[in-house]
């Protein structure tokens, strides 16, 4: 049988980032307990890394794109840090979505059982003067978010992940994790 794949079209072309949950079990063991999905657009902030001038092109072509050409900014790397605080050995996995093949795959990977947890991030509030902030109100960015799993869904179940962002831009931060699509 022969399956054809399609190109997606440019504006479909996403960055499908996977955050692993890595936790210890008997024996020390680090086994992934479950993990969030959530898209990146491609854009000219956010984009492939430049090829390295010291790979040939047949290798770089073949192994590309490598974890390390995907794109990574500081939105990825608080999500990322939230979920450390609670599983300090979880990884994060970069996916292209390039091709109606790569759809599919996703579409797989969200049909697992999975439980609704929160993020929660506010600013952080060290190296602030503290007595200057004493009755002052912040806000803080609270999203619900699947968590799959291949295990019973109960393993994580009632998950909440409290993180913290840059105190002078946090309310632009908020505003970007707010576009952020969580699959």
């Amino acid at each position: 049988m022969i399956n054809k794949i399609k190109i997606l079209p440019y504006k479909e072309i996403k960055i499908i980032k996977k955050i692993n949950l890595v936790a210890k079990i008997r024996f020390e063991t680090d086994v992934i307990i479950g993990f969030l999905l959530y898209e990146r657009e491609l854009s000219d902030n956010y984009k492939f890394q430049e090829k390295k001038k010291e790979e040939s092109d047949f290798i770089y072509l073949s192994t590309y794109p490598k974890q390390e050409d995907f794109p990574e900014d500081l939105i990825d790397n608080i999500l990322f840090e939230t979920i450390k605080i609670n599983y300090p050995n979880s990884n994060l996995h970069n996916e292209l979505l390039f091709t109606t093949s790569d759809v599919e795959n996703l579409t797989n990977l969200i049909r697992q059982p999975y439980k609704v947890s929160t993020f929660i991030i506010r600013p952080d509030f060290s190296g602030q003067r503290l007595e200057g902030l004493v009755g002052m109100e912040f806000e803080a960015f609270t999203k619900s978010v699947n968590l799959y799993t291949s295990f019973p869904a109960e393993i994580i179940k009632d998950l909440v992940f409290y993180g913290t962002c840059n105190f002078e831009k946090h309310k632009e931060i908020y505003n970007i994790l707010e576009g952020i699509k969580f699959l």
